[in-house]
């Protein structure tokens, strides 16, 4: 059967609210074939708002203990322009990240 791409849409029956991420982790610790795993994500907020400069401070701890955290940041202007940033830490707290 075919539906013209003007008439097709799409509904999502059952939506289910998002997982707050420490809530996540919770779950996630709870089956043991993860748990050997370190998460992929180690932190994850889609609501983080800036402040009148576009600045924002995010903090987390982490469930392990990395070498080298790479943080991957990325956005949307109020106009809905897409914006990304992507920085490496290495070493020790407090290292300088790598451009």
């Amino acid at each position: 059967e075919y539906v013209r791409r003007k008439d097709a849409m799409v509904t999502f029956k059952g939506f289910e609210n998002g997982l707050p991420f420490d809530q996540y982790l919770q779950e996630r610790h709870k089956i043991k074939k993860l748990r050997k795993k370190a998460p992929a994500t180690l932190y994850w907020n889609p609501d983080v708002q800036t402040d009148e400069n576009g600045e924002a401070l995010v903090q987390f701890k982490s469930p392990g203990d990395y070498d080298r955290v790479r943080i991957t940041a990325e956005t949307l202007t109020p106009e809905g322009r897409p914006g990304a940033v992507q920085l490496v830490f290495e070493g020790v707290e407090g290292a300088v990240p790598e451009q």
